[in-house]
C-alpha cells in the first residue's frame, strides 16, 4: 500500500521510523524535546548555514517521503506522532541552500562566500561518481558494504530488498540491491581470527591485510568451493533479515 502510494515502506528496524519509534518509546522526554530529527549530512548543513534541508536520495530512504510529488507524507507523519515542522525541507540533490554563515566559515578556514550545496546520500552520490550515469549502465561498488546498482527512468521494486531510490540526478530513479556486509568481513576476519597475521605484519612492517592478501593469493580460485555468506550484522539484500548470521 505505502509503495502504490509513493513511500518506501521500512523494511526492518534499521530504518529511520523504527528508529524514531524506537526513541519515542524508550526516550520519550528526548522524543518531547526533539526539535528536528535530521539525517547526518543534514546536520552538518544546519551548522554550515543555520537551518535544516535535506535531498530526495535522502528522504525516500525515511519512509515517509513521496517519490511521486517529491514530499513529506502529512498522515505517515503524523502516525508517528511528529509534525513538518519536525523534518527538515526536502530539496533536489543539486541545491544551493546558501552561503556558509560566518562562524562555520571561520571554524572551516573558508570564505563566507562559499556555497552550501545539499547534495546526496553515499550510494547515489558513488552512483555518479562511477561515472555509470546513462540508463542501464550498472557499477559494483565495495566497500564496508557493497552494492550493484544503475539509473533508470522505471520504478521497480522487489521483496528481496532489490528497489528504486531517488537518483543524485533528479532527473533519474537509482535501483539498488544492497548487502550490509563486504569488506568490513574482512576486517571482522582481521581482528577476530587474524591474530598470527598481525603479529607477522608487525613484525614485517607491512599491513596485516597484505599477509592476508598474500595468503589468499596461494589459494586456487573457487576456494575449493568454500562458501562465506556476508551476514555479519543482518542483511538488506537478497534477504532482508535484521538478525541474519
Amino acid at each position: 500500500e505505502m509503495l502504490q502510494k509513493g513511500m518506501i515502506p521500512p523494511m526492518s528496524a534499521k530504518d529511520v521510523i523504527p528508529k524514531i519509534l524506537w526513541v519515542k518509546e524508550k526516550e520519550p522526554e528526548i522524543f518531547q524535546k526533539a526539535c528536528k530529527f535530521v539525517d547526518s549530512k543534514d546536520y552538518i548543513i544546519g551548522k554550515c548555514i543555520g537551518d535544516f534541508f535535506t535531498d530526495w536520495t535522502c528522504a525516500v530512504l525515511w519512509g515517509m517521503f513521496n517519490f511521486n510529488t517529491h514530499q513529506w507524507e502529512e498522515d505517515i507523519v503524523k502516525r508517528i506522532g511528529l509534525s513538518l515542522d519536525n523534518l527538515p525541507c526536502v530539496v533536489k540533490t543539486t541545491k544551493v541552500l546558501g552561503n556558509l554563515k560566518r562562524d562555520a566559515a571561520s571554524a572551516l578556514g573558508l570564505s563566507t562566500s562559499t556555497q552550501v550545496v545539499c547534495g546526496a546520500g553515499d550510494a547515489p552520490a558513488v552512483g555518479i561518481g562511477s561515472g555509470a550515469i546513462r540508463n542501464g549502465e550498472a557499477h559494483f561498488y565495495i566497500g564496508s558494504s557493497g552494492w550493484v546498482a544503475l539509473h533508470t527512468d522505471v520504478p521497480v521494486f522487489d521483496l528481496t530488498g532489490i528497489g528504486t531510490i531517488c537518483s543524485g540526478d533528479p532527473s533519474k530513479l537509482f535501483l539498488i540491491g544492497e548487502m550490509e556486509n563486504a569488506g568490513a568481513c574482512l576486517k571482522w576476519f582481521r581482528d577476530e581470527l587474524g591474530g598470527e597475521e598481525k603479529d607477522e605484519a608487525e613484525q614485517r612492517n607491512k599491513s596485516a591485510y597484505e599477509i592476508l592478501d598474500e595468503l589468499a593469493s596461494k589459494v586456487d580460485p573457487g576456494a575449493e568451493k568454500l562458501l562465506f555468506m556476508p551476514w555479519m550484522l543482518g542483511e538488506r539484500c537478497p534477504v532482508i533479515n535484521p538478525s541474519l548470521r
